[in-house]
């Protein structure tokens, strides 16, 4: 996914350094960028959970399904 992709989705840039990154947080989740904007190549992001290193998104349409999934999900 580009880094319009993520701007799109919500995404907000943290600050890293010389650098930054990406993060989306919903309910007790937050995603955050595997990437700097240093690191990125090609415009190529992609995303895993904080704290986990099992999931790795590489797709936007899926995290768009995935975030809409879990907004409708959300205990309010």
């Amino acid at each position: 996914m580009t880094e319009k992709h993520l701007q799109i989705m919500g995404f907000r840039q943290e600050a890293a350094d010389d650098s930054y990154y990406y993060a989306y947080s919903i309910g007790g989740l937050t995603f955050i960028t595997n990437e700097c904007k240093d690191e990125v190549k090609n415009d190529e992001w992609s995303v895993d959970v904080f704290d986990n290193d099992t999931f790795k998104i590489k797709s936007a349409v899926d995290m768009i399904e995935l975030i809409s999934i879990l907004e409708r999900s959300l205990r309010n």
